[in-house]
């Protein structure tokens, strides 16, 4: 049809699914030019959306600088339309982005400010999410004994929503923590169930 505004979706929806499966250079290709195309046609709040692509396919390039500069846009634009969903999703990749580039003081209150936004009897998957990666920070700061305690409570969120996903992550932190805390049996346990688990996701 050559509508031009489908073609922008389209990029943007590439875009995405090329930047989960690691193919950066295209994944940034295509959301770059779906930005572009949306502030061409007018259309501030789909350009606004691409802002989060774009700064999770820079973070998981490498490049935290890039990604907290997109992800803090994000979520500036987010708390002024309070999409709390969104914004909870932010949120938490601009943790991993402070977590990844050493901030880590930084990257739990970001984490502890996505948490607020989800009620405890809400998104148990999404609580179970967000304390598992305030546990892994935890861990890279060498608190292991808050690290399992968080990761207690991940874990039952996770095993209430029925979410499998994240059992490989959770039983690697479970491993960090473990050893960390000189217990190295139970680690290599861990270790092995996280094996188990991301052998059978294929990750």
């Amino acid at each position: 049809s050559e509508a031009p505004d489908l073609l922008a979706w389209g990029l943007l929806e590439r875009g995405g699914s090329e930047s989960l499966l690691g193919i950066y250079g295209k994944a940034l290709a295509d959301l770059l030019e779906a930005r572009r195309m949306f502030i061409q046609l007018h259309m501030p709040g789909a350009a606004a959306q691409t802002l989060q692509e774009i700064g999770i396919a820079y973070r998981r390039l490498g490049d935290t600088d890039k990604a907290r500069e997109f992800l803090n846009e994000s979520v500036a634009r987010e708390q002024r339309s309070n999409h709390k969903e969104t914004l909870t999703i932010s949120l938490i990749q601009l943790g991993y982005a402070d977590q990844e580039s050493g901030h880590y003081e930084q990257a739990l209150a970001t984490m502890r400010q996505a948490l607020k936004l989800v009620p405890e009897s809400g998104d148990r998957q999404t609580r179970g999410s967000i304390q598992m990666a305030m546990a892994s920070v935890l861990n890279d700061m060498g608190r292991h004994p808050s690290a399992l305690t968080l990761l207690d409570r991940a874990k039952r969120n996770l095993v209430v929503s029925g979410d499998n996903a994240d059992m490989g992550t959770l039983e690697f932190e479970y491993g960090r923590a473990y050893a960390g805390n000189a217990r190295p049996d139970q680690a290599l346990l861990a270790y092995n169930r996280a094996e188990s688990a991301f052998n059978t996701l294929g990750n």
